[in-house]
């Protein structure tokens, strides 16, 4: 097999993973971890060790790194007694996009490694992907459950529109999605005082029967400016990137917009399956653009 760089292993921890390595009667997950780290610390590298053992390079990475800082007690599950952890959804989503799976040595983020990296179930993230109608796709592009779905890396929310009976939020994203490397920057045209008043009608749209009037904001903020005037003032003014603007309801409350937006080659028009989606959109969107924006050099 190929070599890496040893890892540390203090002689007594070393015999106790022998002893666990040979044992016929510990549980199988343990036996693995322990030959994981027994192969490590001959050198071995990750995926020499991966393909010997026929697991995954990033498991190999993840019990690898959890014994470097955690010794013997990385390498034994949490007690199960009593109430099963709870995370919650909008916090796995946040993980997703604002931690990186390069520490395991991985691209993008997949659901087993997310789930060891949060010590939760592997079907807990996968719920809480298509809540959120999100998956990661290659570096820092994702997939978003609208109709129709797209894959992309968002870089800014260059439009916001709330209205009384359609909204809609307008996303720039890069030419194609990023792995890990510099995509061009594009200022979000939304206010952080927009973005409170954003919160704000979600609230309100949550615990109301109907939608409450509000307003639309993109660049020049017009408060008279209905759904359509919004979609032709940014089809012109944003020539490009490529700009998906996604709306939280089908046609025909949105007709006339979309009749405007299909004017122009570099909009993509989508919509969200349910209003909850849309909104979920939005927020992970907000999250994926501050990320951009604070890891893109400036």
């Amino acid at each position: 097999m190929c070599t890496a760089v040893p890892l540390i292993v203090p002689a007594d921890d070393h015999d106790r993973l022998r002893v666990l390595a040979q044992s016929s009667s510990a549980p199988e997950h343990s036996v693995l971890r322990a030959r994981i780290v027994l192969l490590a610390a001959h050198g071995q590298s990750n995926t020499a060790i991966a393909e010997y053992l026929g697991v995954s390079r990033p498991t190999v990475i993840f019990w690898r790194a959890r014994y470097r800082e955690r010794g013997l007690t990385g390498l034994v599950d949490a007690p199960k007694s009593g109430r099963p952890r709870v995370v919650e959804q909008r916090s796995i989503i946040s993980a997703m996009v604002n931690e990186s799976p390069q520490m395991y040595g991985a691209g993008q983020w997949s659901s087993r490694l997310l789930a060891q990296h949060l010590q939760i179930g592997k079907t807990t993230v996968q719920a809480a992907w298509r809540e959120y109608g999100i998956a990661p796709h290659g570096g820092d592009g994702f997939t978003f459950a609208t109709v129709p779905a797209f894959t992309a890396t968002i870089i800014a929310i260059v439009g916001l529109h709330l209205g009384p009976h359609a909204n809609a939020v307008a996303l720039a994203v890069a030419p194609r999605p990023c792995r890990g490397g510099w995509t061009p920057s594009t200022e979000s045209a939304v206010s952080a005082e927009h973005l409170d008043h954003y919160r704000r009608y979600r609230t309100a749209r949550m615990h109301a029967d109907g939608p409450p009037e509000m307003e639309s904001a993109v660049r020049h903020h017009d408060p008279g400016e209905g759904l359509a005037g919004f979609c032709v003032r940014l089809a012109h003014t944003l020539p490009g990137p490529p700009v998906h603007v996604v709306f939280d309801t089908e046609p025909p409350a949105s007709v006339s917009a979309r009749s405007e937006l299909s004017k122009h080659p570099h909009v993509r028009i989508h919509h969200s399956p349910t209003p909850m989606a849309w909104f979920h959109l939005v927020d992970v969107s907000i999250a994926l653009a501050e990320h951009h924006h604070s890891t893109s050099p400036h």
